[in-house]
């Protein structure tokens, strides 16, 4: 070991020891040189005496030993502020494979900018990563009781059927449907939600009229919205827009289905309208509106408006994920009705835009 040194750091010193020693070296044969060209060989007529006296060499020693100390002690100085953050990152990461994922470096020295920077991105990706992993077990966890409930409701009608507690009868099979429907949808919409994560949404783009794939949702969901209290006003005008029919049917079911669940009784709005280079299907409500505090991430995976919302929790991400694949985006803005308007925008295709 270098006097007590270890690693980088005595690495670092042996260094810079051999750049002062070669400096020194070089400075002694340079003079060395001179002597010999300007004395020796009488470039210089001089009585005085240019030879190299016992002091000089004294003098020279002194001088590589003073070098020497120096360039340790620089070395000692300069890797104790690299070598610092990088064993305070080496640790973290030893923390963060044990399973402990709060683990963080301590903050670089600033004025070593790329060691600074590497502290800063280090610590973002460790709470990426602490981030993910805790959003994964929270989907995980809410999956799971998602499936539960219709899972256990089919369980329980085919297990009545077989102790003859319930008859095959069309009720019987309108219910075991419903429960199977509702399963179906809520694997679709976690696919959706995967493929848009995973950067695998394919779509098929097509030039299309809004209202052609908005109008026959009208013959399905008047009578369930009806049947909820609210009394549903079509506002769809032909516009041409440049989509995916099924998934642009898919977000709109999504929304009236966000609607009918959500909405208090009352009138509602179902409407396309165009905004610039965009078209805008929209589902505006009387209330009960959203809280400030919930709207920012209302339209993320599994959050709902309210703590006692029914739903899966992602209808208003499928919207999301469907609209910024086709380049639009999914919009929460106060109702005309006092509620809350929900919507998705699509551009228009070029001729209209």
């Amino acid at each position: 070991m270098m006097f007590g040194l270890q690693g980088l750091t005595r690495q670092v010193a042996i260094y810079m020891t051999v750049v002062a020693l070669g400096g020194l070296l070089s400075t002694t044969i340079g003079w060395s040189l001179l002597y010999w060209l300007f004395v020796n060989q009488g470039l210089i007529v001089d009585d005085a005496s240019m030879e190299f006296k016992p002091v000089d060499y004294l003098a020279l020693a002194l001088s590589l030993v003073f070098g020497l100390f120096t360039a340790i002690l620089a070395a000692r100085s300069l890797t104790r502020r690299i070598v610092q953050p990088v064993t305070q990152i080496a640790e973290a990461a030893r923390t963060i494979t044990k399973g402990d994922l709060s683990a963080r470096a301590g903050g670089g020295d600033e004025s070593l900018g790329e060691i600074a920077d590497l502290v800063a991105d280090f610590n973002h990706m460790a709470s990426r990563l602490e981030v993910s992993v805790a959003e994964a077990t929270q989907w995980n966890a809410t999956i799971a009781h998602e499936l539960r409930t219709p899972l256990t409701v089919l369980n329980g009608l085919l297990q009545g059927v077989a102790d003859g507690v319930f008859e095959k009868d069309d009720a019987w099979t309108a219910l075991l449907r419903a429960q199977v429907d509702g399963l179906t949808r809520l694997v679709e919409d976690l696919r959706v939600l995967s493929l848009d994560e995973s950067g695998h949404f394919h779509l098929r783009l097509e030039v299309v009229s809004l209202a052609a794939i908005i109008a026959p949702l009208r013959t399905l969901y008047d009578p369930t919205l009806t049947q909820a209290g609210l009394a549903p006003t079509w506002i769809l005008p032909d516009v041409e827009v440049i989509g995916d029919p099924a998934r642009i049917r898919q977000a709109a079911m999504a929304l009236l289905e966000n609607a009918r669940i959500h909405a208090a009784p009352g009138a509602l709005d179902i409407a396309i309208t165009v905004r610039g280079d965009r078209a805008v299907f929209s589902v505006a409500d009387t209330g009960p509106g959203v809280p400030e505090e919930t709207a920012k991430n209302i339209f993320a995976p599994f959050k709902r408006g309210r703590a006692d919302g029914n739903g899966s929790g992602l209808g208003l991400a499928v919207v999301r994920s469907i609209a910024r694949a086709h380049e639009g985006e999914a919009m929460l803005a106060p109702s005309p009705l006092g509620g809350s308007s929900f919507g998705f925008s699509l551009p228009l295709a070029r001729e209209q835009a």
